[in-house]
């Protein structure tokens, strides 16, 4: 696999200032899980580090020493830190790949999926941005399915255009040279950077890159999570911001928000199996606008420790 253009010792168009790059790819993960969460996450990404020559930053909250015979190409830190966007800068200030791409504790990559990531950004130098694709793995229930279609329906293969709206985390591959280092504030990279390089045309989607998404927690566990994670997200996008920029995001979450989310559940009906994933999936987009309506008024609160 060739290698994709470097950026040592280089300013980003922006002028911030880049870390110098000493491999190809490094994945972060931030987790408050402890490792045993992680053995089917690091079987499946650990040969591909190896053979591809990335690397890959593990940040776990539960305080958790490495696991015993963690392969050379993990680094692995430990804290004390509850807060999931908190970790996730702590992994990006130790990577030194000139792509970071994002996993998560519960999603599992596909096979080659390091080469598909290091590929799609070879073949676009000029993208900030490349969005893969999740495949639901935990479709057994109605909770397991409602929760992937309020959040993941328009990532899922094929997707030949970029879904208009911020991607799931573990969807996203960023060229390094576009981070500022030393990062400013926790989320900043989910709330700002992500939906920039949205809305600018910075991002490319590869539907090549394929992730295994594991997450069915039930009924009540899906309501929560999706209103803390849009608490979490809004509230670290707007808690510094002026009156007036509130207000015109309060005007959108009620006039927007909420419809897109429901239209966006609807578009992935060819994965109901029931009437109740609807049901559950417009619920599901209901707890999405509440929090971002509280997010925005109120801040992030604990959100993000909370939030999965």
């Amino acid at each position: 696999m060739p290698s994709v253009p470097g950026t040592e010792g280089s300013v980003s168009p922006t002028g911030a200032t880049s870390i110098v790059a000493v491999t190809p790819l490094t994945v972060i993960v931030a987790t408050r899980e402890g490792a045993r969460t992680l053995e089917s996450l690091l079987a499946a990404l650990t040969p591909q580090l190896r053979s591809s020559g990335a690397d890959a930053v593990i940040v776990c909250g539960s305080g958790e020493p490495a696991p015993a015979g963690l392969d050379g190409s993990v680094t692995w830190i430990s804290t004390e830190s509850r807060n999931i966007l908190e970790l996730r800068q702590i992994a990006i200030e130790r990577a030194r790949g000139v792509v970071l791409a994002f996993g998560e504790d519960h999603a599992l990559p596909g096979p080659e999926w390091v080469d598909a990531v290091l590929r799609a950004h070879l073949e676009h130098p000029y993208a900030a941005m490349v969005v893969g694709c999740l495949v639901n793995a935990t479709d057994a229930t109605v909770a397991g399915r409602a929760n992937f279609l309020a959040f993941a329906a328009p990532f899922t293969p094929p997707m030949k255009t970029l879904p208009g709206r911020p991607p799931p985390f573990s969807t996203v591959s960023i060229k390094q040279r576009e981070l500022e280092f030393p990062l400013s504030n926790p989320g900043d990279i989910e709330s700002k950077l992500v939906p920039k390089l949205i809305e600018e045309g910075g991002a490319v989607c590869d539907d090549r890159i394929i992730v295994h998404h594991y997450q069915d927690h039930g009924v009540q566990w899906s309501v929560v999570n999706a209103f803390v994670n849009a608490r979490a997200n809004y509230g670290y996008a707007h808690e510094t911001a002026g009156r007036a920029n509130r207000n015109e995001v309060l005007r959108w979450i009620c006039s927007t928000l909420v419809a897109r989310q429901i239209r966006e559940v609807w578009a992935g009906r060819s994965m109901m199996r029931s009437p109740f994933d609807l049901v559950l999936g417009t619920v599901l987009s209901a707890a999405t606008g509440l929090g971002a309506l509280v997010g925005t008024v109120a801040g992030p609160g604990r959100a993000a420790e909370r939030v999965a």
